[in-house]
């Protein structure tokens, strides 16, 4: 994998990195736009990943559509969203089967021209996308709102994440408040669609198989057919503001399991070994909390933590009998507090490192992973490879991680606790 892999700018505000990988047998290409979150768009944001890719002034029907992608060695073409921070990454990926399998046709070429209708001329119905698809869409999105609501995991990560990043657009729901999705219109979601191309900063990354200009020159297009603004610079990296005191909520639900999340904020500036101290305690398969506070004394259901990079808070997350609550987060607590002392084990520290070096391993598999791996790398403005970030890791010593652990401060705290017998599904 090369050392560097330089990004260049093919319009304003947009970006284009390209990477050639021989082994790879499919090209891949991803259109990243990147976008304050908000209530007033969280929604059609969401809205737009399944507009956008379903259907087109070409393929006006999802059958036609999806035919149509099928006959060309089965293309993929979609489009999610990924939540970095106060950030929405709002990502239309493209994949095909590189010519070399193709018997002599240009899959690339057929597949970017239904890229290009997409972008540049979905299906409209008076300068709006069809107010039946938009229904369908609607339908769907507040469909998985309520089901976000209804999941007491999800719902106890999302109050607490609320108290941690009051005032920040990550206090938001990821999806975006029911009200707001359920006042959204199909004209408003065009508007946003066309707010995103004429404004939002982009990013363009192409993974291959063998050198081809046709995606690059595709897309820069493209974007010749946008007046384009110049975006401000942006960075996801926001760290959730300093509080005098933690933030503490409850509340009560009929379920047999009591909920916990705790988010502690990094105070340190060592990235690295808060990656791995996140490993240690409770993401990895062997960590500290399943070992101990789940499989070896059984005070809870599921225990494990997560970090982000973004705002710089590593979460706890747990589930227990609610007469058990008090003596899980002193255990909980305990082992964040082995953690501070020093005492770990080469054995574990080993186990966490090997995380890493598995990541680097995997990434250069599959264009996936490489295109992630570059996103990534503009976005926190890390450019090592994932290789040199595994050699990186293997120097991160028991003190660092003991230092890392000092410098996280209690944050918000919520609890759900579960008052009744109903059954849980």
């Amino acid at each position: 994998m090369p050392l560097s892999v330089p990004a260049h700018r093919i319009a304003a505000g947009v970006t284009y990195t390209g990477l050639t990988v021989p082994h790879l047998r499919t090209g891949l290409l991803r259109l990243h736009f990147y976008c304050p979150h908000s209530d007033r768009t969280a929604g059609l944001h969401e809205l737009l990943t399944e507009l956008i890719p379903q259907t087109s002034a070409a393929y006006p029907t999802v059958r036609d559509m999806t035919r149509r992608l099928t006959s060309l060695y089965d293309t993929a073409f979609y489009a999610d969203i990924e939540h970095f921070g106060d950030w929405d990454d709002l990502c239309f990926t493209l994949s095909w089967l590189d010519d070399r399998f193709t018997g002599g046709e240009s899959a690339a070429a057929q597949a970017l021209d239904i890229l290009r209708g997409c972008i540049l001329h979905p299906l409209l119905e008076n300068g709006a996308f069809p107010s039946d698809l938009f229904e369908i869409a609607r339908e769907n999105l507040l469909g998985d709102i309520d089901c976000e609501a209804d999941d007491r995991r999800g719902y106890a990560r999302t109050q607490a994440d609320a108290m941690s990043y009051a005032g920040q657009p990550a206090a938001i729901p990821p999806l975006g408040t029911r009200d707001a999705a359920a006042q959204a219109d199909s004209a408003a979601a065009y508007a946003a669609w066309q707010n995103l191309l004429q404004n939002a900063p982009a990013a363009v990354i192409c993974v291959q198989p063998a050198e081809n200009p046709l995606p690059e020159e595709t897309v820069t297009a493209v974007f010749a057919e946008i007046a384009r603004t110049e975006p401000a610079a942006f960075t996801v990296i926001s760290p959730a503001d300093p509080k005098q005191h933690p933030c503490m909520a409850e509340e009560n639900v009929c379920a047999a399991q009591t909920r916990l999340v705790m988010n502690l904020r990094d105070t340190g500036s060592d990235s690295d070994a808060a990656m791995l101290l996140n490993e240690l305690l409770g993401a990895m398969p062997d960590s500290l909390l399943l070992r101990n506070v789940r499989e070896r004394y059984g005070q809870c259901y599921y225990c494990e933590t997560g970090y982000s990079r973004c705002k710089q808070m590593l979460t706890i997350e747990t589930a227990t009998a609610d007469a058990q609550l008090a003596q899980t987060r002193a255990a909980i607590l305990h082992e964040l507090d082995v953690l501070r002392s020093g005492d770990v084990s080469q054995r574990a520290l080993q186990a966490a490192k090997l995380h890493f070096a598995f990541e680097a391993a995997q990434c250069a598999d599959s264009p996936e992973g490489l295109a992630e791996w570059l996103s990534d790398r503009a976005l926190f403005h890390d450019e090592r490879t994932p290789q040199q970030l595994c050699a990186d890791m293997e120097q991160v010593t028991a003190e660092r991680i003991a230092q890392a652990a000092r410098a996280l401060v209690f944050d918000a705290q919520f609890t759900l606790h579960g008052i009744g017998e109903e059954a849980e599904t």
